[in-house]
């Protein structure tokens, strides 16, 4: 399954199925590492083909190849020349398709693409119909379930994706030699100005009914502006339930692929095993740990860490200050699941982190875990609301089908949403400040809870 983004059916049918029947790639041409250009189509002849029948659109094949010849006077060989005209809709199986940052958030992604089938030459094609280019790439990564673990996964599908424009809608699909999916529409955040990210805490459903809620939910919350969405771990209660990364993957098809998402390892993701999850999305391998990364926004570098793995924070410490120590943006976020200060859990351990962050001169960190709602600045040990300390954000339940009671006696404790309702957290990065707006509320009944900022 996967998002499709509303359309004029039958014109983008055939426009779509026309764009497969023109692709034409350029053997020797290469984009990057593993990406191929593909033929432009001629610029007169754009408006013409979309106003065409198909089978007049077949006919002019040996003539747009013939202009590419005489222009390029390179070797080209037509990827599919005879499309599945008969179909009624698009045959390739598409279980999830989630697109995460890379490293460069503005101008890379990964995209993982799950299918219960097993493809054996299954590429994406991206179209930007600004440049007028159509991009091929095949997978870096096949990963068949049958030869990795006993639960029986989902096929793995890895592309990566750069020398993107930020801010530009990108047009894409999978083709192999017999079909093609359904088209999908994928935009990253912008390379100048402001970013806006929407932040959830733990997900952690279990019944089909939770994430259709939750989804509902997300229709909601992803209005205009949203360019990146994080979720804090625990997304599902059963790491090692198929059934409960299945509900996940419906949710999803609202915001993934047409927005990146990025995610934090929880508790109930690894439980009985971690193969679910790291088979359900694909992170920058800029980190110390296969679930530790960073990605780049024009104003802030966001560092994700590990915290289901704790005989390895000294490891994960070490590379936090060496990424920490060169970052030209104003603001450093992290993301995590467990929390330094937390308002239900009694994680003391997880306060090692504490000096680590002061160290590295981290402006906010966001976690999970609580599902309660949570503020503080703290600094040495001591509340402190100033702007040398650091924020610390638990961030509630995302999608309400788990709450707890927080103890109120902590004494980092300084302000608390405890009210058993589903929170989303509105998170703005500028050059100079950091603008935090957290809502309570389910669908359309949302309330103010709390904001905070931070300026430079």
């Amino acid at each position: 399954m996967v998002f499709l983004c509303p359309r004029e059916e039958v014109i983008m049918k055939e426009r779509w199925i026309v764009i497969i029947a023109t692709l034409l790639m350029l053997t020797s041409c290469s984009v990057g590492t593993e990406q191929k250009q593909i033929i432009q189509v001629e610029e007169e002849l754009v408006p013409t083909i979309e106003k065409q029948t198909i089978e007049e659109v077949i006919d002019k094949d040996e003539e747009i190849i013939e202009v590419a010849k005489e222009e390029l006077a390179e070797p080209i060989k037509v990827i599919f020349t005879n499309p599945i005209v008969d179909l009624d809709e698009p045959t390739i199986e598409l279980k999830s398709v989630i697109l995460n940052p890379g490293e460069v958030a503005t101008s890379s992604c990964n995209i993982t693409l799950l299918s219960d089938i097993l493809y054996d030459d299954l590429r994406l094609v991206y179209v930007d119909t600004i440049d007028e280019k159509v991009i091929e790439i095949v997978p870096i990564e096949i990963e068949n379930s049958g030869d990795r673990v006993e639960n029986i996964l989902p096929n793995k599908y890895t592309y990566y994706l750069n020398k993107l424009v930020g801010g530009r809608t990108y047009d894409c699909y999978f083709i192999d030699d017999k079909s093609y999916s359904v088209p999908m529409k994928f935009t990253l955040p912008e390379a100048e100005g402001p970013t806006k990210l929407l932040v959830y805490g733990d997900l952690q459903g279990y019944r089909v009914d939770q994430y259709q809620t939750f989804a509902n939910k997300l229709k909601v919350d992803l209005h205009e502006g949203v360019d990146l969405v994080l979720f804090l771990g625990d997304l599902v209660d059963l790491g090692n339930e198929a059934s409960h990364w299945a509900y996940l993957y419906d949710s999803l098809e609202v915001i993934s692929p047409k927005l990146p998402i990025s995610t934090a390892i929880g508790n109930h993701d690894v439980y009985g095993t971690r193969d679910y999850y790291n088979n359900s999305f694909t992170y920058p391998t800029n980190g110390v740990l296969e679930n530790t990364y960073y990605f780049d926004l024009p104003y802030a570098r966001v560092i994700v860490l590990d915290t289901e793995s704790p005989s390895r924070f000294k490891m994960q410490a070490t590379w936090l200050n060496e990424i920490s120590s060169d970052v030209s943006q104003p603001f450093k976020i992290v993301m995590m699941h467990r929390g330094v200060y937390p308002v239900f859990y009694d994680e003391l351990y997880m306060q090692y982190w504490a000096s680590i962050f002061e160290d590295a001169e981290i402006d906010l960190v966001l976690n999970g875990h609580d599902h309660i709602y949570s503020r503080t600045s703290m600094l040495n040990g001591e509340k402190l609301n100033s702007e040398e300390a650091i924020t610390y954000i638990g961030t509630g339940s995302g999608s309400g089908s788990k709450y707890y009671d927080a103890y109120e006696e902590r004494p980092w404790l300084d302000f608390i949403y405890d009210n058993n309702l589903p929170v989303k957290i509105e998170l703005h990065v500028g050059k100079s400040s950091l603008e935090l707006v957290t809502y309570a509320g389910t669908e359309m009944d949302v309330k103010v809870v709390d904001s905070w900022t931070l300026e430079k």
